[in-house]
């Protein structure tokens, strides 16, 4: 990422609490970059919006999810407003499972979309028993 003082863009992703999953990697897609990255974690619990850094991007990094859902819904209603562009849209990120998109495409001429249904891990578990 580039000199702090000298990027062009100063860009702030939000984080939630998780493993590599739980979060969109945008380190490494702006590496080499001219931006200054500053990156925040935040739960659903937490009211830390009021002292984000400054910056003139921000980009909405928590992963689709079951335990993120409660996280993008407070952070949908917390950017709602904000005086800054938002990249990410919380409440589109909560719409983007797979067995959600399924339903969405299955019927788009074109599309070939594979039947994708949320299961539990014990009924995985069976499923691999026979």
């Amino acid at each position: 990422l580039g000199d702090r003082s000298r990027a062009a863009i100063r860009l702030l992703a939000v984080m939630g609490a998780g493993d590599l999953m739980a979060n969109s990697p945008i380190e490494f897609l702006l590496e080499d970059a001219d931006v200054a990255l500053d990156i925040v974690y935040v739960t659903d619990e937490l009211d830390a919006f009021r002292h984000f850094p400054e910056h003139d991007v921000l980009f909405v990094a928590v992963a689709e999810n079951e335990q993120n859902i409660p996280l993008l819904n407070k952070l949908s209603d917390a950017l709602a407003a904000w005086p800054r562009p938002v990249v990410n849209d919380p409440a589109r990120i909560a719409r983007l499972s797979r067995d959600h998109n399924c339903a969405l495409l299955k019927e788009v001429t074109g599309v070939d979309m594979p039947v994708t249904v949320r299961v539990g891990r014990s009924v995985l578990e069976q499923v691999s028993r026979g």
